[in-house]
């Protein structure tokens, strides 16, 4: 009679009795569990059969299973053209030690397979072929293997020694210093991993056994750049052997980092993904994502489709989208988890770049602080420019109001028309000297912005985004103080320059009514600015700059003939510019820059 009264899950009790009695040599069957205790029916009959797989793979003579004898020390000093040196590392495969290769008098690391550990030609036919598998990759975040062999009873095969320490025993040192392995670490450790992982996927090889265990942490001899080295792929299996891979039951690896899929038999490049998900989740916690668990209660977690949330503790000190990133790798659908590794690490470099991830959707007011995340410069320009345009504002008003209570206080007084005439223009030219200072701000945010840009280059989504809204509140301030009088013909101008950049940066986002929008005014607005200053050079120029950006727009829509048309005023308009005019130079670098945008649309 199977004792349920104490505190343990009793599924967890059932399975434990059921594996019991199959390793005494018994036959239980799930059906006689799931009758005698009908309550938990469901989970039986889930849970049992995985177990069962397991333990049959575990047991198992096939060639999909090896049934190595104990793990001991091997008992000779030297193996063919290797002498040992000392033993590094041991796993359920085999003991690594380090060695000297005698014929190349170089350091090594062997990893020695126990004897025995072959029990017919095809096991052994399999090891040569993994081995070759894994001997064709070469990437600069994967232990080489040299090559295999065999000597006085033992199988080994060689591999590049690694000075460094396994990710396992780097975090049990962090954790006997009480040290938190800050979350930037954590990411640049998993896009090595990751890229790594993506060129083994593209040469057709899965690696099957990702954990800490097996990535080596080594530094250059200045102690100043950190790579993650990919070990043991002497579980590597060729994605395309789907035949022999269906005859197995279940499949080799770590069950405590094994996906549902790889524990069914079918791992995919997926199955890598979700085991470098839970291990960027045991760099961040300190601790397994799956700790203290029983085997069957650890098979019922990933049967289920379990994952543990990230602690919220010290140190679990990262942000949000790490721990959205982890889930996402770790989803138990493997459909919903990053298609390829690649991708892993494409959205563990935007975190560390502030860039928004892909794993989740990202609000507008997140880009605009990670885009002044990225641009300090460029916000803190901004931002200036933004607070002096509130003192322009402030200022202006404060003016008009001390002038009415000015006159006021002057008819009271009888004052002379003269002074009052007086106070007003002085109040003028303060608010047009602060506006001038907000305009060269401005001007200094575009230089930065478009400064870090490669010529024909598109700006990243986030950053134009970030840059529109800045833009948006600051011509704001703009229109109202030209639409109240202050700066004339120049703030018009310099308002229509604002409206054609923006224009710009609508179009690099591919929002064409808002880019058309935008630059329709700014024209509008420099063709008022050339009606009151016909001979001016300045206006000319940046209803030309206007045409050209709005002619650009016009083609990304489709509407080519239009934007021909727009383009070649642009270029006849900088053309028929006097040449004794101080901005001659300008002008030519604009004209050759337009027509050999013509040039390039045409294929000339």
């Amino acid at each position: 009679m199977i004792d349920l009264s104490d505190d343990r899950d009793p599924i967890e009790i059932l399975a434990t009795d059921f594996l019991e009695r199959q390793r005494r040599g018994q036959s239980p069957t799930i059906v006689e569990y799931a009758e005698k205790y009908p309550q938990w029916a469901d989970e039986i009959n889930d849970l049992f059969p995985t177990i069962a797989a397991m333990e049959d793979w575990k047991g198992s003579q096939s060639t999909c299973s090896l049934n190595p004898a104990p793990l001991g020390n091997v008992d000779v000093e030297k193996l063919g053209d290797y002498r040992i040196l000392r033993e590094i590392g041991r796993g359920g495969m085999g003991i690594v030690y380090e060695a000297e290769q005698l014929s190349l008098a170089r350091r090594v690391a062997i990893k020695v397979l126990p004897r025995g550990y072959f029990n017919n030609p095809e096991q052994r036919e399999r090891f040569q072929r993994e081995a070759q598998i894994a001997g064709r990759l070469h990437h600069t975040n994967i232990v080489p293997i040299h090559g295999i062999g065999s000597d006085q009873g033992y199988d080994f095969f060689v591999m590049q020694y690694i000075d460094g320490v396994s990710l396992d025993k780097f975090i049990a040192a962090s954790n006997a210093t009480d040290d938190r392995i800050d979350w930037r670490r954590v990411a640049r450790f998993g896009i090595q991993a990751a890229r790594a992982m993506h060129y083994a996927h593209g040469q057709g090889v899965l690696h099957r056994d990702i954990k800490p265990a097996n990535l080596l942490l080594a530094s250059d001899e200045s102690g100043e750049h950190e790579r993650v080295w990919i070990a043991d792929f002497g579980l590597a299996l060729a994605l395309e052997s789907d035949a022999e891979r269906s005859k197995c039951v279940g499949t080799p690896g770590t069950l405590r980092y094994m996906p549902v899929e790889q524990l069914e038999g079918q791992p995919t490049a997926q199955s890598d993904i979700y085991s470098l998900g839970l291990t960027l989740f045991e760099l961040l916690a300190g601790h397994p994502a799956f700790e203290g668990m029983t085997p069957s209660r650890l098979l019922q977690c990933i049967r289920q489709g379990e994952r543990p949330a990230l602690p919220k503790g010290e140190r679990a000190a990262a942000p949000y989208d790490f721990e959205v990133i982890v889930l996402k790798a770790t989803e138990p659908d493997q459909t919903k988890r990053y298609a390829t590794a690649k991708d892993l690490a494409d959205d563990l470099e935007r975190l560390l770049t502030n860039y928004p991830v892909r794993a989740r959707h990202v609000t507008s007011l997140e880009h605009a602080i990670r885009w002044m995340q990225r641009n300090p410069l460029a916000a803190s320009l901004s931002c200036i420019a933004t607070i002096l345009l509130i003192g322009i504002i402030t200022t202006t008003t404060v003016g008009y109001f001390s002038a009415k209570a000015g006159e006021r206080r002057e008819a009271a007084l009888r004052a002379s028309e003269q002074e009052q005439r007086m106070r007003e223009a002085e109040q003028r030219e303060r608010a047009e000297a602060a506006l001038q200072v907000a305009m060269e701000s401005l001007d200094e945010l575009f230089t930065q912005i478009e400064s870090s840009r490669r010529p024909g280059q598109r700006l990243d989504s986030d950053e134009a985004r970030g840059m529109l809204d800045a833009l948006k509140r600051m011509l704001a301030f703009y229109e109202q103080l030209a639409i109240q009088g202050h700066g004339g013909t120049d703030a018009r101008i310099r308002v229509a320059e604002a409206l054609r950049r923006m224009g710009d940066l609508h179009r690099n986002l591919r929002e064409y009514d808002d880019a058309e929008a935008a630059l329709l005014k700014a024209v509008t607005s420099l063709e008022h600015a050339i009606g009151e200053r016909p001979a001016e050079t300045e206006p000319h120029i940046q209803h030309a700059r206007a045409n050209y950006t709005l002619g650009r727009v016009y083609r990304d829509m489709g509407r080519s003939e239009e934007g021909d048309v727009l383009i070649q005023l642009a270029i006849s308009e900088l053309d028929s510019l006097p040449n004794d005019v101080p901005q001659r130079r300008h002008i030519q670098e604009l004209l050759s820059r337009f027509q050999r945008d013509v040039r390039r649309v045409h294929g000339e």
